[in-house]
């Protein structure tokens, strides 16, 4: 029998092809076009936000979603005017999508189940909200407050987060400032990759 503790916290790097720049265009993002420098030497970085080049990698297989916290609306799909938050953002995104979060503050909680790249400028920090989610996992018995979590698998409806799926996922160009406000009888956590 299969050892069931498939439990793993990670940070996902995707792998990139061939070199590409962003095509889609915005009424707040006029001709986007993020390098990613030499296909042999371009490799993500989550924790920085960086390639190997010190250039923004943004992948082109999906759509681009855009979120602009001093001139967005939680409206419409975020793909041609952008979102003010990142959640609403991932909500509307669908797996291989790519969001492009400008500088700003973002108070919010981020919860990941799809192959997604959620990219910050320069200057973008994402917050932790007042009230949370906390969520749990057959792996461990303890209960997990994260700012942000990715997850593979099934949430039950109460946030228990159980099976063997598997996501990619990049989360990069960020600050996560979380407040000092951690919850009584949780495990607080900045940023939870489960797959």
């Amino acid at each position: 029998m299969k050892n069931p503790k498939i439990f793993v916290i990670i940070v996902v790097l995707l792998a990139l092809l061939v070199p590409m720049a962003a095509t889609a265009q915005g009424p707040d993002h006029p001709d986007p076009v993020w390098p990613v420098g030499d296909p042999g030497s371009a490799t993500g970085n989550v924790s920085s936000g960086s390639n190997t080049n010190n250039t923004e990698v943004f992948l082109t297989t999906g759509l681009n979603r855009y979120v602009d916290a001093s001139s967005g609306a939680d409206t419409g799909d975020c793909s041609v005017t952008a979102c003010a938050t990142i959640s609403y953002a991932i909500d509307q995104s669908v797996s291989g999508d790519k969001i492009k979060v400008a500088a700003g503050t973002y108070t919010e909680q981020l919860i990941i189940d799809h192959n997604l790249q959620v990219l910050g400028d320069p200057g973008a920090t994402i917050m932790a909200p007042a009230a949370r989610a906390t969520f749990t996992m057959p792996e461990s018995s303890k209960v997990y407050d994260p700012i942000i979590f990715a997850y593979g698998g099934v949430n039950d409806g109460n946030n228990g987060i159980s099976g063997s799926d598997v996501i990619a996922v990049d989360v990069s160009g960020f600050e996560i400032d979380g407040q000092n406000d951690f919850q009584a009888g949780s495990r607080y956590v900045g940023v939870l990759y489960r797959n």
